[in-house]
């Protein structure tokens, strides 16, 4: 089966415009939401988590410069437990931080309007005379990780194709392949967001 590149390229960016509309760019940013709920959740526990180390350590602090000097042996084993003490800390504070930083990015109010405002925009750009292909090549980069292919002969010859988002989210698509010898024709852009719709309604029937 022969695939030209410009083959694959119509329908993936027709299933980019697609994806971006403000529907769906609503229903993403409400997942944004939840996510964002429950990192404020996980965050209040290790607040909790931090404190409660804190306390004790800063307690077994106190219990140590109150023992008597000439009292060596109970100096020592009071000394002994604020090292763990600070060494648990520490260890806590650590992960936290390493947590942070893993976190997803938080959007604010201006995030939310330029997202919306890119389902209205990113059409006229890709259609606009004055973006070239490199232009929405690297647009589709930005967008999308990966892309895998596989020829299917039966029943039919189709491409079953997924798109990897750099989000983590897969879409799963048919596209009719074009063979050798065939004129060139992009597949249309309502005819694809059709497949797309059968196909992800067949998944959800399968679950």
């Amino acid at each position: 089966m022969t695939i030209g590149a410009r083959n694959l390229e119509e329908p993936i960016a027709a299933i980019v415009l697609a994806v971006l509309t403000r529907e769906q760019l609503l229903d993403a940013m409400r997942v944004v939401e939840l996510v964002e709920e429950q990192d404020a959740a996980l965050d209040r526990q290790w607040q909790l988590r931090l404190e409660r180390a804190r306390y004790e350590t800063k307690r077994s602090e106190r219990q140590f410069d109150a023992c008597e000097p000439e009292n060596r042996v109970v100096a020592r084993t009071l000394e002994r437990r604020w090292n763990e003490k600070l060494i648990e800390l520490e260890a806590l504070e650590r992960e936290h931080a390493a947590l942070k930083d893993q976190r997803r990015v938080e959007l604010s109010d201006i995030d939310r309007q330029r997202i919306l405002q890119l389902a209205t925009d990113l059409p006229r750009l890709w259609r606009a005379t004055s973006t070239t292909n490199r232009d929405r090549k690297l647009l589709l980069r930005g967008l999308i990780k990966d892309i895998s292919v596989r020829p299917i002969d039966v029943p039919r010859s189709t491409l079953k194709t997924q798109i990897l988002w750099h989000t983590g989210a897969v879409t799963d698509v048919e596209i009719d392949p074009i063979g050798k010898g065939s004129p060139r024709r992009p597949i249309q852009y309502h005819v694809l967001k059709t497949r797309i719709v059968a196909v992800e309604a067949k998944d959800r029937r399968a679950k």
